[in-house]
């Protein structure tokens, strides 16, 4: 990629998370809902969103370890680094030389798909067609892997495509997109720093699935709405996730449950009495028990969770707990994630350092016009100037 290219690929991604931000908020937000963005709280919720996911991967089990979800989402940052956007093309060498070095820890599934030529030079016919000949293994099919990159690609403008499209690499089947979708919008929603009211947010993203036609099954239709419910999202045994561990919509369930119990402690109803980073623990611990596919429940869970609480409401002694050489790895995919975004000067090698000038330019996010700052305009002309030393 030529340097002017990837420029224009920067400013654009700035001006996905600046520029678009405050439209977003002007037509999603009530008055009620105003509160100010800034670019460090930004920061903060996408290292979180990565280190969630890897803690509740790795904690999830008594091995300790990462797992294939982890590497979904290194994949994913990979991706952004190398294109500046989500390229399906790029993910899909990434993804097939990964699975050859990796051939111990790929599904059986991934391992089939990636070894066939035409999955480079076609790749979403191949997922296609691959779908539609393991359609009798559910239990093979139905990984929850396009859940766990989901969540990266929530903070973008270009959300609901990307979610889409990141399916279409692995899992092109309706019951992965509309989980993704929902799970992209409640990534977004953080983002966008509104108040996460899964009582909102699920009902808003419904609308969206719906209008796109892609469950055709009565059956998946009433499935995706129970596992949604309110019910389902205040109690987790009703999913029962040891059973029929790789149907998508009991991880999506998970991950939702665990995003509400983590509000609701936050929101009055309940009395809180551990830090953030305890309630994070307890709850990836709690949710380790119910069996199930553990590491997929468990990472998209931390994911949502870290974006929520941020990376430095995340607990300490697990973060420190990490093998030094994995998470130097996860650090240094992180800061050129941030440096593509333009969200961090080019010098910066440390992830502590990410957050060196807290005084960075605020965001204001309401529905009137009285805005201190006006996000777009600021950054149209050069988003990536104005962030230079954060």
């Amino acid at each position: 990629m030529s340097e002017s290219n990837k420029d224009t690929l920067q400013n654009d991604l700035q001006n996905d998370l600046q520029n678009d931000l405050q439209n977003e908020c002007d037509r999603k937000l009530s008055f009620d809902d105003s509160k100010y963005i800034t670019l460090k709280n930004i920061k903060n919720k996408i290292i979180g969103l990565v280190y969630g996911c890897v803690l509740g991967d790795i904690n999830s089990t008594n091995k300790f370890k990462t797992s294939y979800s982890t590497d979904q989402i290194i994949l994913m940052l990979n991706t952004f680094i190398e294109t500046g956007v989500f390229n399906i093309s790029t993910f899909a060498q990434l993804l097939k030389v990964h699975s050859e070095k990796n051939k111990d820890s790929t599904p059986l599934y991934i391992k089939e798909l990636v070894e066939s030529d035409e999955y480079i030079s076609d790749t979403s016919k191949r997922c296609n067609d691959l779908n539609d000949k393991k359609r009798t293994d559910e239990s093979e099919k139905y990984e929850n892997i396009p859940l766990i990159r989901a969540t990266i690609v929530g903070m973008f403008k270009k959300w609901d495509n990307y979610s889409v499209a990141q399916c279409m690499c692995t899992h092109f089947d309706h019951k992965c997109i509309t989980a993704s979708i929902l799970i992209s919008s409640c990534v977004r929603s953080m983002f966008l720093g509104r108040v996460t009211n899964l009582g909102e947010i699920i009902p808003d993203t419904l609308q969206l699935i719906f209008s796109l036609n892609r469950m055709k099954k009565e059956s998946d239709i009433k499935s995706f709405m129970k596992h949604t419910s309110k019910e389902y999202c205040k109690d987790i045994k009703l999913a029962k996730l040891k059973k029929d561990k790789k149907n998508i919509y009991k991880c999506m369930n998970s991950a939702l449950w665990s995003l509400h119990k983590l509000i609701t402690l936050y929101s009055g109803q309940e009395k809180l009495k551990l830090a953030p980073s305890e309630n994070f623990k307890d709850i990836i611990n709690e949710l380790s028990k119910e069996k199930g596919d553990v590491q997929s429940n468990c990472a998209l869970s931390g994911a949502l969770m870290g974006c929520e609480l941020g990376y430095d409401n995340l607990p300490t002694d697990w973060i420190d707990s990490i093998e030094p050489d994995i998470k130097k790895n996860i650090d240094n995919k992180i800061i050129n994630f941030l440096k593509v975004l333009s969200m961090v000067d080019s010098n910066i090698t440390d992830i502590e350092d990410v957050f060196i000038n807290p005084g960075e330019d605020i965001i204001t996010v309401s529905s009137g016009k009285d805005h201190e700052k006006d996000p777009g305009k600021d950054h149209e002309k050069d988003p990536g100037k104005d962030h230079e030393t954060n």
